[in-house]
């Protein structure tokens, strides 16, 4: 499977704050879904999405991309 999107710094973030996939679905406000289509490289995963997620990073949404 082709890799998309850079999961690790979520999975690393989550890690160093004891959170859950749903705590970190509230706090980033994504559903368990949405976060499921990331972590399985689903390209039909919302835009906004991906702008919450740089958000809460403090990040530009391009650098939630590999390629």
């Amino acid at each position: 499977m082709e890799k998309f999107f850079k999961t690790d710094l979520i999975t690393d973030y989550m890690k160093q704050n004891a959170l859950t996939k749903n705590d970190f679905c509230n706090v980033c406000n994504i559903s368990t879904k949405e976060y499921d289509m990331l972590f399985n490289q689903d390209c039909e995963i919302e835009l906004l999405t991906l702008f919450k997620i740089a958000k809460f990073f403090k990040i530009q949404v391009k650098d939630l991309f590999i390629k």
